[in-house]
């Protein structure tokens, strides 16, 4: 099964969702890219501190280390309805 180019939603270690595409997948080095990335904020998932806000900035690359990551969510898109 093919996981790069397929719609993904990270929640990070701060609580913040990033949502975009999976450019790379790196075992080795356990990492992944995403590529045209949006940071959605925390969206209430903070529970001491103040809630990160949303970003309006796309950016190109936004690299993840297995340890930035708390929750993954990959979802399928057959490559003939990709148009991201």
């Amino acid at each position: 099964m093919e996981f790069h180019g397929n719609f993904v939603s990270v929640t990070d270690t701060n609580d913040c969702r990033i949502e975009g595409v999976l450019a790379d997948l790196d075992l080795r080095r356990s990492r992944i890219v995403v590529k045209n990335a949006r940071n959605c904020g925390s969206e209430g998932r903070r529970i001491h501190g103040p809630q990160i806000p949303p970003s309006a900035i796309t950016l190109p690359s936004v690299p993840l280390h297995e340890s930035q990551i708390k929750d993954l969510e990959l979802i399928f898109v057959p490559s003939s309805e990709r148009d991201f």
